[in-house]
């Protein structure tokens, strides 16, 4: 069905396929950008996971036994490899998983973290990856407020904060009221300086990810995670 009110072209001939700078040293070569995707892969201690077990499963032969599938002459560890072949058309964005900003800030298991030397030390290494495509990679941090878990907060002695001491009402995947109630950790809502602790820890986190080599910083204030 074709709609009047436009015009058609050849896709060849659209936006998508012009440059676009972003800032003074990131100049995109195509509109088609990666989305931060929250894979919760990683090791448990919220650390990117750069096993190269992987390679040893009978998926991982005949994948790269297809020569389509560009994965390079080295082989990489998990994460590194998972960013490098997305990376490969050369000018791409690259938004990095959501990764917690420090411990206080919430945790899931498998997400990564960027408040550590070692965290430091293993995004470096997928930056590299995604620089050696000559593509851009943005670190995406986040402090978790509401979606928080509860529990793992108490073990360490850390309150559950949010703006409002309002749970998430709909589709709670997470339990967070349930794990807030059966803890005793009650959500609170931030004060004055809470919420200049957390402005410091963004700024603590977004300095540790361009310490690791990114290209920029993305705040994640959606689903009810702070600053949301």
């Amino acid at each position: 069905m074709f709609d009047s009110r436009y015009t058609t072209i050849e896709l060849k001939e659209t936006n998508f396929f012009k440059p676009l700078r972003l800032s003074i040293n990131i100049i995109l070569k195509h509109r088609g950008v990666m989305p931060p995707l929250t894979r919760l892969k990683n090791v448990p201690v919220n650390i990117y996971n750069l096993s190269i077990e992987y390679t040893k499963t009978s998926k991982w032969k005949l994948f790269v036994c297809n020569p389509k599938n560009k994965t390079g002459k080295k082989i990489k560890g998990l994460a590194k490899e998972y960013y490098y072949q997305r990376s490969q058309k050369e000018g791409t964005l690259i938004i990095i998983e959501g990764t917690i900003i420090l411990e206080r800030a919430g945790r899931f298991l498998t997400a990564p973290g960027i408040f550590n030397e070692t965290q430091v030390e293993n995004l470096s290494k997928i930056v590299d990856s995604i620089h050696e495509n000559k593509s851009y990679a943005v670190q995406q941090i986040v402090a978790l407020g509401r979606q928080a878990d509860a529990e793992y907060l108490k073990s360490k002695n850390l309150k559950y904060m949010a703006p409002s001491a309002v749970y998430v009402s709909e589709n709670d995947r997470y339990q967070t009221k349930i794990k807030s109630e059966r803890s005793g950790n009650q959500l609170r809502e931030c004060t004055l300086q809470d919420l200049q602790n957390i402005k410091d820890d963004f700024v603590f986190s977004a300095k540790k990810a361009l310490d690791a080599g990114c290209d920029a910083v993305e705040i994640h204030g959606a689903n009810g995670y702070l600053l949301k």
